[in-house]
């Protein structure tokens, strides 16, 4: 519910929209104590206004999974935990950051 919207946007809006097509890449990794989950595509990028457009709440906004994901997890974590870094013709790039649980079974 959390990597699936954001790779599918990488698909969608950065790099199907790229006449040569591109990549995307996924990670993690925990560091001072907290699980980073990256998406970066080298697509077609965007401007920030635009990524601070798609932020805010439309109700009749049909594309909603950026959207969903960074409000979901602002309320379950009471503060932004989202970064998204974009630039036109370079691609984009979304960090999360999520604290790990005190006693949290690592695997």
């Amino acid at each position: 519910m959390i990597l699936q919207p954001l790779v599918e946007n990488a698909i969608k809006h950065g790099v199907l929209p790229k006449k040569e097509g591109g990549t995307i890449a996924i990670s993690s990794r925990i560091e001072d104590g907290r699980l980073i989950l990256v998406v970066e595509d080298d697509g077609v990028g965007t401007d920030m206004e635009r990524i601070r457009e798609i932020l805010k709440y439309d109700p009749h906004r049909k594309s909603i999974g950026l959207y969903n994901v960074f409000s979901r997890l602002k309320n379950i974590y009471n503060k932004n935990v989202m970064i998204i870094e974009s630039e036109l013709g370079k691609g984009t790039k979304v960090t999360i950051s999520i604290p790990i649980e005190e006693g949290a079974v690592q695997v």
